[in-house]
């Protein structure tokens, strides 16, 4: 995502879009949220996150952000992890889908 934010830093184009094709179980040295449950909240583990990069004014979408081998109520907390980190980020989080397809853009 950081290398993302300076890309798109660059680009002058009015409307920054930025897709993520993932699972979205993070699993660094930093954070590892592969297999963990109850997922944390953003907020209680930020400083293993940082520095956030800076995503504010793009428009983010997530697919493929699949619940396997997890429990539906685990997919949620995933979800609102990533939804904490893009917020902090100034990003604006458009979907965030298990589905891999993409809506159409207008």
């Amino acid at each position: 995502m950081e290398l993302t934010s300076q890309i798109l830093a660059e680009q002058s184009t009015a409307r920054k879009e930025f897709f993520i094709f993932s699972d979205m179980r993070q699993n660094t040295p930093q954070l590892n949220l592969e297999g963990r449950s109850p997922v944390p909240q953003f907020a209680t583990v930020a400083s293993q996150c940082s520095p956030i990069p800076d995503l504010a004014g793009v428009h983010v979408t997530v697919l493929g952000a699949d619940n396997a081998g997890s429990t539906t109520a685990e997919w949620r907390q995933l979800e609102e992890f990533w939804t904490g980190y893009l917020r902090q980020a100034g990003a604006d989080l458009e979907r965030y889908s298990a589905l891999r397809e993409s809506p159409p853009i207008p």
